[in-house]
């Protein structure tokens, strides 16, 4: 496959071109090795059966989540910093990169999210970046770049894309119930395989809705309070736009340090840096790769 996409990846213009040849070094042939046999609790190798197959997985109250989000109070808290930093608005999408309370969360992900990463991302794979994350009641999808002066805080993560970085993962943990009416996460089941034809510009990464829906049957990611899901953000994905009742979620953001420094200062991959960026950097998966004997 790699042989028959080179063509295409590395011609157009320059920014293409070495957009193109980032992400043929990402896809080829894993160039980082992948932990295996998995390590951890059983029921973490359907959710390694799951991103190989479907590019996402659903986890639920088996990973213990909800105990530790509801102990420390992070609902609440998350609401109170999200009401400090965006007050009297409940439209488009607010980030709060860190707060104390989240540290237990992110302990719990690494100890067990962590085996599924390093077996899919690779056994150098690292948190790069978590956050709390919430899509108001308003999120508006533009149409068209064109559109972007219409709408107040446009959200572009509402219109159907991919991260235009190849091998990457993210998850969500629910901080409240995700139904249908909540802004679910939508992925499209085996586009994570997809080589694209052009990771160079933004909105070449933005699908019409039409195209999307006349050609593939979307997934919604829903849940209680605390459960969650893993994807390659390779995928063809979106937050649901609309009107709806609020979101608020943390995400965490798992990729290769070196990898992530080389699209991080590439003009054209903008899409790779971390979106749940946070000060803190002493989370890492070195326990997990002690275990992994890596």
């Amino acid at each position: 496959m790699i042989d028959t996409v080179r063509p295409i990846l590395l011609s157009g213009d320059q920014l293409q071109r070495e957009s193109g040849e980032i992400l043929l070094r990402r896809f080829a042939a894993r160039p980082h090795a992948a932990v295996s046999p998995l390590r951890g609790p059983h029921n973490l190798h359907r959710l390694v059966t799951s991103l190989n197959r479907d590019g996402f997985a659903r986890f639920g109250a088996e990973l213990g989540f909800a105990d530790t989000i509801l102990r420390h109070d992070v609902p609440r808290l998350v609401d109170n910093a999200m009401v400090s930093k965006n007050p009297g608005h409940d439209e488009g999408g607010t980030n709060i990169p860190y707060l104390p309370s989240f540290e237990p969360t992110v302990e719990k992900a690494i100890s067990t999210l962590g085996h599924v990463v390093l077996n899919y991302v690779g056994a150098d794979a690292e948190l790069s970046g978590y956050g709390a994350y919430r899509l108001g009641s308003i999120a508006n999808a533009p149409p068209t770049r064109r559109d972007l002066r219409k709408y107040r805080k446009p959200i572009t993560s509402t219109l159907w894309h991919h991260d235009r970085c190849g091998r990457r993962l993210k998850a969500y943990i629910f901080l409240q119930d995700v139904t249908a009416e909540t802004h679910p996460t939508e992925i499209v089941a085996g586009s994570h395989r997809t080589v694209y034809y052009s990771y160079s510009e933004y909105f070449e990464s933005r699908f019409d809705g039409d195209f999307v829906r006349n050609r593939y049957n979307a997934t919604q990611m829903l849940g209680r309070l605390g459960d969650g899901f893993i994807f390659d953000t390779n995928t063809i994905h979106r937050g649901r736009p609309g009107e709806m009742r609020r979101r608020d979620v943390l995400v965490f953001e798992f990729n290769i340090p070196e990898e992530l420094k080389a699209v991080a200062h590439h003009s054209g991959m903008q899409g790779c840096k971390p979106t749940a960026s946070q000060p803190r950097t002493n989370f890492t998966l070195d326990r997990i790769r002690r275990e992994h004997n890596v």
